[in-house]
């Protein structure tokens, strides 16, 4: 019984035993819902899906092991978070839009495929199915939800659609027939050339494109060719339906399947009308069904261990050859090659998880890294283990590539503290912005509250501005303001912090110092600045600031403190300015 049906027909009978119970509390039933319970219990806990219960506001009421280990969270670091924490993006709108639709009572019970962040930033495709329950008063309660990783499908059915997308897009012409030569399939480049529908030829025979110029004995030995099990190839002079002729050189294979036995035949046709010197062809298949699995990217085995503990790879695609640059019969002759090459820092690991596969009988998940030529790759392995009849253990699984996915990985990460940088600076001076500024002004006073220190900060503001910009232009004006930012910086170096506050105002705050000691400092600056002139492009343009600052009380918050800096700024202004002031 799978998962799905088991969890369906458990919730069902749960619910009907507290259905009976509400009813008739006398009435004996065959299993007491502690029971039931217990049972529901172990289940939930040792579920190889995601079982959990979420909170209408998508806080983690309850999850199981394997939703842990799906997301590489402990338990205990996804109970402080909520769904959304999780949720890719991309997928966060349409969450909230559930959530607020469960809450106000308009779904009782939804299914949906939506992408999860791992806790190492991987994104995991999985679907979703929730029932939400409602209290005595018939509130919506709490969501009882199912999550199943779905990521090796979505990228398997992912692949198979460019499969599929190679043919319908490939520039030949593809006709599939059966062993009779009635045609199944004919792809759309078929029909541009010939001008024939799909429809149209649905169950014909090829041989109503013939023009008669190939000769009966051609046709000949390319039935006897093709029904021997070999392929044909050879030029055509053809007829489209609008009676025009056109050359096609074409490629014919038998298709057998797994008996050895010929089924179809697949015909790769490329128009040589005006290029009758094409070599090529887009797209060649001996064996349909076959090609289906060995062009899969990933390397797709089986990896076996006898009850004696003897090593063994029954099976292993093509595609070994790409990703472990070794054939699948080179893999099957030395069966050890693989933890042979396993990076030396991701080996304990390996050897770990596989134990706990192998005692457990759990699916094994490992990513890590491989050497092979001297060259690392970053590979991932999804297997599921099987007893065999003779007491060996049987895994069946895919290995693939990720190296790309690891390198995107690691630029996203560049990327993510680039673009995390930019948000706190201005984009001007590259001091920090007015967010950020205010941020840490709030910061530090939390930490000056709880260890009863001393905190102060100061208002600089750049006296007549207006006139430098009126007088030297904006652009110089810039330079007066990056000059100035550059300065106070490398002034406070690690005793404060300095940031934009607005236009020509900026905020800097004085951890552990007293209002008395910030003083000091703002008249530092206002000596630095006035004592020196700023060169911007023509012009040595002298300038002058005013600051005040003030000690904030541990008790207020910091927006009492830049008031009160703020008010004593305009008494410097009023005071003649170039100057500081304390508010008092």
């Amino acid at each position: 019984m799978n998962n799905k049906l088991y969890i369906a027909k458990l919730e069902n009978k749960i619910k009907t035993l507290q259905e009976e119970i509400e009813l008739n509390k006398s009435k004996k039933c065959d299993m007491t819902l502690e029971e039931s319970e217990e049972i529901y219990k172990s289940f939930f806990e040792h579920s190889l899906l995601g079982q959990l219960y979420i909170g209408i506001d998508g806080s983690f009421l309850k999850i199981n092991k394997s939703f842990c280990n799906m997301l590489q969270y402990t338990k205990e670091e996804l109970m402080k978070l909520k769904i959304q924490d999780v949720t890719y993006g991309e997928d966060l709108e349409y969450t909230e839009y559930i959530l607020k639709k469960a809450a106000n009572k308009e779904l009782t019970n939804f299914c949906f495929e939506k992408r999860y962040v791992a806790k190492n930033g991987q994104i995991l495709y999985c679907r979703l199915s929730s029932s939400l329950i409602y209290d005595n008063n018939n509130n919506p309660k709490y969501f009882v939800t199912q999550i199943e990783d779905i990521t090796v499908r979505k990228i398997s059915e992912e692949n198979l659609r460019k499969f599929q997308k190679a043919i319908e897009s490939s520039s030949a012409s593809i006709i599939i027939t059966d062993k009779s030569g009635h045609i199944e399939y004919v792809n759309p480049k078929f029909s541009e050339i010939t001008g024939y529908s799909f429809q149209e030829v649905l169950g014909k025979n090829p041989r109503f494109l013939k023009s008669n110029h190939n000769p009966p004995s051609e046709y000949k030995e390319l039935w006897e060719t093709i029904l021997s099990g070999n392929p044909w190839q050879g030029e055509f002079l053809n007829v489209k339906k609008n009676r025009d002729f056109y050359w096609e050189k074409a490629k014919i294979s038998p298709i057998f399947n797994s008996k050895n036995k010929i089924t179809h035949f697949v015909a790769v046709k490329d128009d040589i009308t005006k290029q009758k010197e094409i070599e090529t062809f887009l797209y060649e298949s001996n064996k349909r069904y076959e090609n289906l699995s060995q062009n899969i990217p990933g390397v797709l085995f089986q990896f076996m261990i006898s009850a004696e503990g003897k090593l063994s790879i029954p099976y292993a695609n093509m595609a070994t050859n790409k990703i472990l640059n070794i054939s699948p019969k080179d893999l099957k002759n030395n069966p050890d090659f693989f933890i042979s090459n396993i990076h030396k820092d991701d080996l304990l690991n390996f050897k770990n998880t596989f134990k706990i596969s192998k005692e457990t009988l759990t699916p094994f998940h490992w990513t890590g890294r491989i050497v092979i030529d001297n060259n690392i790759k970053w590979l991932q392995i999804d297997s599921s283990p099987s007893k065999t009849n003779d007491n060996g253990l049987l895994w069946d699984g895919v290995i693939i590539d990720v190296t790309k996915e690891k390198i995107n990985e690691e630029k996203i990460k560049m990327l993510n503290e680039e673009l995390k940088k930019l948000s706190y600076t201005d984009a001007l001076t590259g001091v920090f912005n007015r967010r950020r500024i205010i941020e840490i002004g709030e910061e530090e006073l939390n930490k000056a509250k709880d260890s009863n220190r001393k905190l102060s900060i100061g208002i600089l503001d750049i006296d007549f501005f207006k006139k430098v910009n009126d007088t030297y232009g904006h652009i110089n004006g810039d330079v007066v303001l990056k000059t100035i930012s550059a300065k106070c910086s490398e002034l406070l170096e690690s005793e404060g912090y300095f940031g934009r506050f607005g236009g020509e105002e900026f905020l800097f705050i004085l951890p552990n110092k007293n209002a008395q000691e910030a003083y000091e400092m703002a008249q530092k600056m206002c000596n630095l600045i006035s004592n020196k002139t700023i060169k911007a492009g023509e012009y040595d343009i002298s300038v002058t600031v005013s600051i005040g600052v003030s000690e904030a009380n541990c008790g207020s918050d910091l927006n009492v403190a830049i008031k009160n800096a703020d008010t004593a700024l305009y008494k410097a202004k009023n005071n003649g300015r170039n100057r500081a002031e304390t508010f008092l």
